[in-house]
This record gives structure tokens, C-alpha cells and sequence, in this order.
């Protein structure tokens, strides 16, 4: 409902990637908003990992936000500095969000700040990072920006903006749709009205869907993203792989 409101959804079909970013967009932070912070972004923005000019204190300033405090922003157009995704303010903070689902930046460049030499970047991070430290220090408030991406391919662009050292006005950091699938899954055990367990399951369903969900199962290999093209899902009661002997010459299908 709030891509379309804010008219990003083409009639025509025209930029399939851009559609479903901005759909998810819409239909993950939107129905956020609805929840009271503490309930809602609070707990989202706490699996954010501050990976660049990192000042220690990014968790402890979103706690403490109250409830209802939260402006929220949906693709606010600048001229300059083009449109992030979604900006959040406080009375103390301007944080920016910029979303990826399947596609990467929409601008970069060769520019290598590394070599002490600072030249101008049109990397989409940088870009929107003079923004939001812009529009923060309008408003007397400490500014971030986050990108809210797949953890592959996050990881990347945010180790890629550090190595060539695109960014040094503000706190960057990652929030993956892998963790926030991992929080959703986990406000599932918290003491909710019936309307706010219904949201939350709601999210998770939506994220579950998109292929967000992470095999934990195999102690040692890691999170692996589950995806039809690599896993046959199927229905099982073995449901706890850990306790189960692995033989590496059996073949195993993911249930659930």
C-alpha cells in the first residue's frame, strides 16, 4: 500500500527489480509503523551492525527512542542528493535506510579515497550519506545510515565503500533481511496483544517467502540462504539436525 500510494508501482510492469524492492519496502517498513517503536522498529534496528565510523553507541541511542516519537519517511526526493529510501527522526537522531532486495547500487564509480586524496564519489551510499549528515545537522540531530540488504551481497557493498573510503561523515552500517527475519521469528515469543502477534507474523511470513530464512543446522558451514535452486522443500519430522549422525554420503533435502 505505500509504494503504491507513493506511486511506485509501475502499471506497466517496467523495472521489476525496482517494483519488488519498493514493494518490500513498503510492505515490511510500512507495517512497522503500525507497532509501537518499542515493539516494532526498536527491535529491527537493534540487529543493525555499525561497520564504518563506528562510535560504539548506535544500539544504546536506539533504545532510547519512546514509543510514538518516530517520524518516518518514505522516499523523500532531494535534487541534490537523489531519493534514499526511507529516513527515520527522532528528537535526537536522523537515521537513513537505503534498501536493497535483488539488485546492487544504482550509481558508483571508480573513485579510490584510500590514497589520502579525497575526490568526489557519485556512489549511491556516499550520495545519501551527505544527505542525511545534511538534513541531521539542520536539525541539531546525530545522523546514520544504514543499508538494509540481502547479507551477501551487503556485506560487499558496505567492505567495498570501506576499503575505497567513500564514507567518513557519519556511522554506516548493515541490517540484513536474514536477521530481520531472525527478529521477527523472535518477536514471536514475546508477550504481544493479539493485533501486534498478528503483525509480526505477518512480517515473518513475508520474509520467509521472499527466501530470507537461513539454514542453521549443519554445525561449521555457516548460514546458507535457502533457495528453491538449492533445496527441495519438503514436509519432515526431522527437525532437529544437530542431534541427528551426518553421513557425507547421504543425500539430505532441507524440511520443515
Amino acid at each position: 500500500m505505500i509504494a503504491e500510494i507513493h506511486g511506485k508501482l509501475s502499471s506497466t510492469g517496467s523495472k521489476l527489480h525496482d517494483r519488488l524492492e519498493d514493494q518490500l519496502t513498503g510492505d515490511f517498513f510500512g507495517t512497522l509503523r503500525y507497532l509501537p517503536f518499542s515493539i516494532g522498529f526498536q527491535p529491527i534496528l537493534l540487529c543493525a551492525d555499525i561497520m564504518i565510523n563506528d562510535d560504539g553507541v548506535f544500539h544504546s541511542d536506539i533504545l532510547e527512542i519512546q514509543d510514538w516519537e518516530i517520524n518516518v519517511e518514505f522516499w523523500p526526493k532531494d535534487s541534490n542528493y537523489g531519493e534514499i529510501d526511507l529516513i527515520l527522526t527522532t528528537t535526537k537522531l536522523c537515521v537513513g535506510l537505503e534498501v536493497k532486495y535483488g539488485s546492487y547500487l544504482s550509481s558508483d564509480d571508480d573513485i579510490d579515497n584510500s590514497d589520502g586524496i579525497i575526490k568526489e564519489s557519485n556512489n549511491q551510499l556516499t550520495r545519501y550519506a551527505k544527505r542525511i549528515v545534511k538534513k541531521a545537522r539542520e536539525k541539531k540531530l546525530k545522523p546514520y545510515l544504514l543499508l538494509v540488504a540481502p547479507s551477501s551481497s551487503g556485506l560487499y557493498i558496505i567492505r567495498n565503500v570501506a576499503q575505497r573510503q567513500l564514507i567518513k561523515q557519519l556511522p554506516l552500517g548493515l541490517l540484513t533481511w536474514q536477521e530481520c527475519l531472525n527478529q521477527a521469528n523472535s518477536m514471536a515469543t514475546q508477550k504481544l496483544s493479539r493485533n501486534e502477534e498478528c503483525v509480526w507474523n505477518d512480517i515473518r511470513k513475508l520474509l520467509a517467502k521472499k527466501g530470507f530464512d537461513v539454514f542453521r543446522g549443519l554445525v561449521g558451514i555457516g548460514d546458507i540462504p535457502i533457495s528453491s535452486s538449492h533445496y527441495t522443500f519438503i514436509k519432515t519430522e526431522l527437525n532437529q539436525w544437530t542431534s541427528i549422525p551426518i553421513s557425507k554420503e547421504a543425500y539430505y533435502r532441507y524440511g520443515q
